[in-house]
C-alpha cells in the first residue's frame, strides 16, 4: 500500500472539511437531516446502477447477436421485456411499500436481486 505524501494527507483532509461543511451540511439541512442524505444517495446509487444495468444491452448488442443468433427485432424485445416488467411491477410493489416495514422490505429486495442476478 501507497504512502501519501505529508502534504497530501492536508490538503485531502482540507477538501473533506470543504466538503463536510459546504456540500454535505446544506444539502443535509435542506433535505431533513444527515440520515435522509443517507437515505437518497443510497436510493440515487440504486437507480444509477438500474440505468447501468439497462444500459449493458445497449453496450453487448453485437455480442448477443452473435452469440444467440438473433436480430435486431429480438434484442429489441429483450430491452422492451424488460422495460414492461417494470413498468407492470412498479405500481402494485409501490403500493406494497407503503404499507410494508420498509426496512425489512428493502433487506428482501437486496436479497432478492442478489439471488436473481447470480
Amino acid at each position: 500500500m501507497m504512502r501519501a505524501k505529508p502534504g497530501a494527507h492536508a490538503a485531502i483532509e482540507r477538501l473533506h472539511d470543504w466538503f463536510s461543511a459546504d456540500v454535505e451540511a446544506p444539502l443535509a439541512r435542506r433535505v431533513g437531516g444527515a440520515k435522509r442524505l443517507r437515505l437518497i444517495l443510497l436510493l440515487a446509487g440504486v437507480l444509477a446502477l438500474d440505468s447501468a444495468d439497462k444500459a449493458t444491452i445497449g453496450a453487448v448488442v453485437a455480442d448477443l447477436e452473435r452469440s444467440l443468433r438473433i436480430g435486431n427485432v429480438e434484442v429489441g424485445w429483450l430491452v422492451t421485456a424488460s422495460t414492461g416488467i417494470g413498468a407492470v411491477f412498479t405500481l402494485p410493489f409501490s403500493v406494497f411499500a407503503d404499507r410494508a416495514h420498509r426496512t425489512r422490505l428493502l433487506a428482501i429486495a437486496i436479497v432478492a436481486w442478489s439471488l436473481a442476478r447470480t
